[in-house]
C-alpha cells in the first residue's frame, strides 16, 4: 500500500494442526511463538491469510488478537474476496 510506509513483517504463510491434535491448544501454541519469534526479530507485525468462509480459524486468530489488516480486501470495499488479511502487532 503506497500510503502505508514499508515495515518488516512476519507473513505466516500456514499453519495446519491435524484433526487428531486439534482443541489441544497446539495451534495456540504455535501461533504464540510466531507472534513472538515477530516481536523478537523487531517485525512491524505478523500476518496471515484466513478464509472467510473458515470461520473457527478466523474467531481462532480473533481471540490470540489478529484483527483484519488494513491491506485486506474488505478495508478498500473488496467484500466479495473469499479471504482476509490478518494482522496483530
Amino acid at each position: 500500500d503506497e500510503d502505508e510506509p514499508e515495515h518488516p513483517v512476519l507473513f505466516c504463510y500456514e499453519i495446519q494442526t491435524h484433526s487428531s491434535w486439534q482443541r489441544k491448544s497446539i495451534g495456540r501454541s504455535l501461533m504464540l511463538e510466531v507472534v513472538k519469534i515477530a516481536r523478537e526479530l523487531h517485525m512491524w507485525k505478523t500476518m496471515l491469510t484466513c478464509f472467510k468462509k473458515n470461520v473457527l480459524a478466523m474467531k481462532f486468530y480473533e481471540r490470540l488478537g489478529f484483527k483484519i489488516d488494513s491491506n485486506s480486501p474488505s478495508s478498500h470495499g473488496h467484500f466479495n474476496e473469499p479471504y482476509e488479511l490478518l494482522s496483530c502487532k
